[in-house]
């Protein structure tokens, strides 16, 4: 049927007619056409008159009814004895003011009905029998328990649970079973229309049965005429706390079985809020409740799966909800199924809601960040077993990706690029609401990268490193070839076979020189790999030039003599020490070495060429011996840590 325009509540009430209710009702009550106060003659007979009619001559002999066991609108429940079987059972009769043919009826057409769905758990009909009044009487297995009711308030304790065991996850079976019983009767044509807890009964050995089917209709067309059907209900029947919209206006859609899938919906919102889920002040505020399907707050810390079972087998429009009974109990059975990796799941979201805010306001100290990471290993740990458990589970799907992205964010943030890069790439189904977020990640890796490559070959010319031992080769051979003369003339001007010459300062300068800059050029593969590597080399070379330069400067002015030299190395000294505080603090030795020669040559001028081999061997000895120390040093690090990962199977580094 189309949908009508909806009402608002005054609107809506006066649509009722209510006048056959005696008061306000209680909201969990069956709205039956019983309700109406049909008292006629004779008088209203008392218990004990009715088990006198019911123990005279005109009751049934093979049955013998011992007492009331319950009492409704209409009819009464006693407590009986089928004494060929000496059996006890209950049976369901009409109440003395409603004995007029129209409800001896009903109660024959909910016999027919009861006796249609026979199933484990519902009541079984023995027979139907007749009483002297022309009455009729349900003869039905008789239950020892408590309605389920009871059990979900908490007013007892359910039958075999102990303290400590899973309450939710009893309920939650005894819900399968209704619903086993509910599609069960759909598959006979049958609606039940009216599943609350009251409509339950838990026997003392864990046995469910679904009772009460006084307002059950067919939607077979078999049975029309010989049952009440669904197409031809006219009055509001049913619980106003529990019904569908469909049951309090049917001309907004017929009944049908998803009017028991809502009902179902009840079932579970009852389980989790220890309430029905229509809530009002009175039998109108329920009705509009239900007519506007408005139900009420389910506790926040119910299972979300759950939640959202309640709130589709609920939905107002029928074709949104499940399509059957069958279908709605799959949905408990997956959850109980998957329950653990549910609460797996469930912790992990409030594991990451926690780590939402502490990365809006971060704290940079070491404890925090080590704190956090934790958090993130376990968040992500925990949604990664619950997709181990159950690889259905969409929410852990989801946390585990927003997890994922969000640690990489807090990597890359940190300059951390591998790290996010390879949690990124544990990520194989990306959906499509997270493709631009991860399209954002990687280029921000990316970035990272670029900076850290820009980064690395800054360091790379600047560190001078590797070329340590052959730049100690380097200069101590110029060193020595240089020595070699001037040692040489030293040893000849003693014996009196050498005399100075003012241009052999020039020629031992442009010697030095000359060494220093063909062995740069002969080694430059070697000694020069980088910028660093480079300015030092050439800053010695062009000293050396600048010397010899100075030199042929001297000449030119007429300084002639021995003692002139000691300008020529205290300007050389003080070279070296200038390129020491701007490369390597090692050239300081040389410096210091040259700069203390040049007072010497001037007081021992004849020893001038020794003075000058000391402090180029003396000074240039004593910083390659320290390069050659620290190059050294630096391959035993390397050696122990490549024997350090072989002994814990680690990769080399790159």
């Amino acid at each position: 049927m189309s949908t009508t325009e909806r009402l608002s509540r005054d609107e809506f009430v006066a649509t009722l007619d209510l006048s056959q209710l005696r008061g306000e009702e209680d909201g969990d009550a069956t709205m039956k056409p019983t309700m109406a106060p049909r008292l006629r003659a004779p008088a209203r007979l008392g218990l004990r008159q009715r088990l006198s009619r019911a123990l005279g001559v005109s009751q049934p002999a093979p049955l013998e009814l011992l007492g009331p066991l319950a009492e409704g609108g209409m009819g009464v429940i006693y407590r009986a004895e089928q004494r060929p079987l000496k059996r006890e059972v209950a049976v369901k009769t009409l109440k003395d003011e409603f004995l007029d043919e129209d409800f001896k009826h009903r109660l024959l057409r909910e016999a027919r009905i009861t006796g249609l769905v026979e199933h484990p758990n519902i009541v079984p009909l023995y027979a139907l029998e007749h009483d002297e009044r022309g009455a009729p009487l349900l003869v039905m297995k008789r239950i020892e328990g408590e309605s389920w009711r009871k059990f979900i308030r908490g007013e007892a304790d359910p039958p075999g649970l102990t303290e400590g065991d899973d309450r939710l996850a009893w309920h939650l079976s005894v819900l399968l079973e209704v619903c086993d019983a509910v599609h069960y009767a759909h598959s006979r044509g049958i609606l039940h229309l009216d599943l609350k807890p009251d409509n339950v009964m838990i026997g003392g050995f864990r046995d469910v049965y679904l009772v009460d089917w006084g307002v059950a209709c067919s939607f077979r067309e078999e049975h029309r005429g010989w049952l009440p059907m669904a197409d031809e209900v006219t009055e509001v029947l049913g619980t106003p706390a529990y019904m569908p919209p469909e049951m309090v206006d049917p001309s907004r859609y017929d009944l049908g079985i998803h009017s028991d899938v809502y009902l179902l919906g009840g079932l579970l919102f009852e389980i989790l809020a220890k309430r029905p889920p229509h809530e009002g002040a009175s039998i109108k505020d329920l009705l509009f409740a239900a007519y506007r399907a408005n139900i009420g707050e389910i506790p926040a810390d119910a299972p979300p799966e759950l939640t959202a079972i309640v709130r589709r087998a609920m939905a107002p429009e029928p074709t949104k909800r499940y399509g059957s009974a069958e279908a709605f109990r799959r949905a408990i059975s997956d959850f109980l199924q998957h329950r653990s990796s549910a609460e797996l799941a469930d912790r992990s979201q409030r594991e990451l809601e926690a780590i939402r805010q502490r990365l809006a306001c971060p704290d940079r100290t070491g404890e925090a960040a080590s704190h956090l990471l934790r958090q993130f290993s376990e968040c992500r740990f925990g949604f990664a077993q619950a997709l181990r458990e159950w690889p259905a589970n969409e929410r852990a799907k989801e946390g585990f990706i927003e997890a994922t992205l969000l640690m990489a964010g807090y990597h890359i943030d940190n300059g951390e690029a591998a790290s996010a890069e390879s949690l990124l790439d544990e990520l194989a189904d990306v959906p499509e609401a997270s493709i631009e977020r991860v399209t954002l990640l990687r280029q921000g890796i990316e970035l990272l990268r670029q900076e850290a490559a820009r980064l690395s070959r800054m360091q790379e010319e600047q560190d001078d490193i590797s070329t340590r031992r052959i730049r100690a080769f380097y200069i101590l051979i110029a060193a020595g070839a240089f020595n070699v003369p001037l040692l040489g003339g030293w040893i000849l001007g003693l014996q009196g076979l050498y005399h100075y010459e003012a241009w052999h300062s020039l020629a031992f300068t442009s010697l030095l020189s000359g060494m220093l800059a063909g062995g740069a050029l002969v080694m430059r593969k070697h000694l020069m790999p980088n910028r660093a590597s480079r300015r030092m080399v050439v800053a010695i070379c062009v000293i050396s030039l600048l010397m010899f330069l100075r030199r042929g400067l001297a000449l030119a002015m007429g300084q002639e003599g021995l003692r002139d030299m000691a300008t020529d190395v205290f300007l050389f000294g003080s070279g070296l020490a200038v390129l020491a505080t701007v490369t390597d603090r090692r050239l300081l030795l040389p410096a210091i070495a040259f700069v203390l020669a040049a007072p010497f040559i001037v007081w021992l001028p004849a020893h001038t060429l020794l003075i000058v081999a000391a402090a180029t061997m003396g000074g240039v000895g004593s910083t390659a011996w320290m390069w050659i120390a620290s190059d050294r040093k630096m391959r035993l690090e390397k050696q122990r840590e490549r024997a350090l990962r072989s002994r814990i199977s680690l990769p080399p580094p790159p």
